[in-house]
């Protein structure tokens, strides 16, 4: 008696649940898989200056019957050593073909960034230490965007958090630079 009154409604919750999942299901043909390769190089006798070197290789899938003329955007984002903000390193675009029913991989040309840690130089004998600034931009994380004409089609970021910040951050200052601070208003 309990089994019977128990099948209708677990029907009905699957039932449910199939009819949501396929709403939500991805049409997109093409897949992506991002590798990275970072490097990261210190001068012995200048311990507070950091140079990084990022390189992403894109791997597309495309699981149609047509072949893929399709557009990576991507785009290396740092964050600023002085006013720690989520900043643009590198950004461009490739062309990536794909076979029907084929794979291809693409090389995304490195970029690199260098940054200086706030730290005191320590002068002469008897001398004061100097208070040197930070500068540059650490490097945070990617974004690659895969688009078919104006529609993206497959999408990667590292951190996720990242997605938000596509086309909103602005380019990263030059090392040994520190950004103009934004104005603020007179007082009355």
């Amino acid at each position: 008696m309990k089994v019977k009154a128990l099948l209708p409604p677990l029907t009905t919750v699957v039932g449910l649940f199939l009819g949501i999942s396929a709403v939500f299901a991805d049409t997109s043909a093409i897949l992506l898989r991002v590798e990275q390769n970072n490097t990261s190089d210190m001068n012995p006798k200048d311990r507070t200056t950091k140079t990084q070197k990022h390189s992403l290789r894109i791997y597309l899938t495309n699981s149609s019957p047509n072949p893929a003329d399709l557009s990576a955007k991507y785009t290396y984002f740092g964050r600023d050593m002085v006013s720690h903000d989520v900043v643009v390193i590198n950004s461009g675009a490739q062309a990536v073909s794909i076979k029907p029913e084929g794979e291809a991989s693409a090389d995304i040309p490195p970029a690199t960034s260098t940054y200086t840690m706030e730290h005191y130089q320590v002068g002469a004998r008897g001398a004061k230490a100097i208070k040197v600034e930070a500068s540059g931009s650490r490097f945070v994380g990617y974004a690659v965007q895969v688009y078919a004409g104006s529609t993206m089609v497959a999408e990667a970021y590292e951190p996720a958090s990242l997605k938000d910040e596509v086309g909103q951050a602005p380019p990263a200052s030059k090392p040994g630079t520190t950004p103009k601070p934004a104005a603020t208003p007179a007082k009355k």
